[in-house]
């Protein structure tokens, strides 16, 4: 399986069902969520075939990835509309970067 696309330039917006969503807002929000080292939203295909919104996370050393998955998901589930909060959230060791 290929891995997450490049990263979109932050004046793109993703169209996800039908809304706006540009990424680098989101990245930020993310970010201020304790335990975050670093991030990357993006879009891919969901399993009915249109577009959610993947962010790809970096937790900082020693923090359990469950307790960081809870703040996170809580955080923004209060701060972002529905339509912009991932629906899928992936740990991983480091964000891809765009080449």
């Amino acid at each position: 399986q290929a891995g997450p696309p490049s990263r979109q330039p932050a004046c793109h917006p993703l169209d996800v069902g039908g809304f706006k969503v540009f990424p680098d807002q989101v990245e930020e929000v993310v970010l201020a969520v304790e335990g975050v080292a670093d991030v990357r939203v993006y879009a891919e295909k969901g399993p009915r075939g249109g577009d959610v919104l993947v962010a790809e996370v970096v937790a900082r050393p020693n923090q359990d990835r469950a307790e960081v998955r809870a703040r996170l998901v809580g955080h923004l589930r209060r701060t972002l509309p529905g339509f912009a909060v991932p629906r899928i959230i992936r740990f991983t060791e480091a964000v891809a970067l765009s080449a």
